[in-house]
């Protein structure tokens, strides 16, 4: 077994297994890039044990469990993945799961400060895979579950990825000289909006496939009135267009309070912005692709490259002027039509 470095834990594998969200880690200035990049990789191994269909789901809630209790522990050792890991087809996730008590390790010896904020991250968004886990688990049975109340949807959201932005908003006020526009529990708000709009953006690109495995994250106190039904979505249903749409705005709007926080940054944190930016627009172009609920056996809507490169470069050169900046997410934005 190849024994990882922090500095190719937090390079090598973390690039491996990061894809393209490795371009806005690693765009992070130094005092904070480890810090964000440890707490990623952390994530992204629990979130491995949650989503395969490898093994039952009650042996994955045991691993989360065991995961988590190691995570939240100086002393205590990681579980074993053997089981886990001769089943597993993607080779980069095998090698995370195979040394993740070594990020675990590097997460036991950073300061104080730093263990305590990524441990409660950790926490938060384990406790959410689990409850994805639990309230999943019947949809073995050729059975679509769905996520009964605003309510749900809005926690859900909240511990798998809002949690992320009052993280790194409060890592970043921690190791990082500048006073940002707001207060900084505006800030965590507006962070934690932001995390929320990126993960509805998940769920909307997401909502064919999801149903295809008996998951639907729309919730029933809001479908249920259309008329519509997961078993048999029909995308036509005029009233669950509006509801779809309802859900469009949704993320928008919380994207928008993603980009109020990238303009209440110091404009001198200028990877930070940038960092904050590329996930953001990315975001706002892909809802564009999805103001129609898909239908059925479409794939998923992605940005092209090309795209891509060209809000990267835009930001880049917009970073020095903030009345150009501020108009980026505008000129996004515009192109949403329904």
């Amino acid at each position: 077994m190849r024994e990882h470095t922090k500095e190719t834990l937090l390079t090598d594998l973390l690039r491996r297994v990061s894809r393209s969200f490795y371009l806005t880690l690693n765009v992070l200035p130094k005092p904070v890039r480890n810090q964000i990049g440890l707490a990623y990789l952390l994530a992204r191994a629990s979130d491995t044990i949650a989503d395969t269909e490898l093994l039952p789901a009650d042996q994955r809630l045991a691993l989360l469990d065991a995961y988590g209790y190691a995570v939240q522990s100086q002393d205590a050792s990681a579980p074993s993945m053997n089981a886990f890991i001769k089943k597993q087809a993607d080779d980069s996730e095998a090698e995370l799961l195979r040394v993740c008590h070594q990020a675990i390790d590097v997460l036991r010896h950073s300061t104080e400060e730093d263990r305590v904020l990524i441990r409660e991250v950790l926490d938060i968004i384990i406790s959410g895979q689990k409850l994805d886990l639990k309230r999943f688990h019947s949809s073995k049975d050729s059975k679509i579950v769905s996520l009964d109340t605003p309510d749900d949807l809005n926690d859900y959201t909240y511990r798998v990825a809002g949690s992320v932005g009052a993280f790194w908003t409060r890592m970043c006020l921690t190791h990082l000289r500048g006073r940002t526009g707001e207060s900084p529990e505006e800030m965590e708000r507006l962070g934690i909006r932001y995390g929320q709009g990126l993960q509805l953006v998940n769920i909307l690109r997401d909502f064919q496939k999801d149903l295809s495995i008996g998951r639907c994250y729309l919730p029933r106190q809001m479908w249920e009135p259309t008329g519509w039904r997961p078993e048999t979505p029909d995308p036509h249903n005029e009233a669950f267009k509006e509801l779809w749409k309802d859900h469009v705005h949704l993320a928008i709007d919380c994207l928008t309070d993603g980009w109020r926080y990238t303009m209440a940054l110091p404009t001198s944190w200028t990877r930070v912005r940038l960092s904050c930016s590329w996930p953001i627009l990315l975001g706002i172009r892909t809802i564009s692709m999805m103001t129609s609920p898909p239908q059925p056996n479409t794939q998923p809507a992605k940005v092209v490259r090309a795209d891509v490169y060209e809000i990267m470069l835009r930001t880049m050169l917009s970073a020095p002027f903030p009345g150009i900046w501020d108009k980026l997410f505008q000129r996004l934005n515009e192109q949403v039509e329904f």
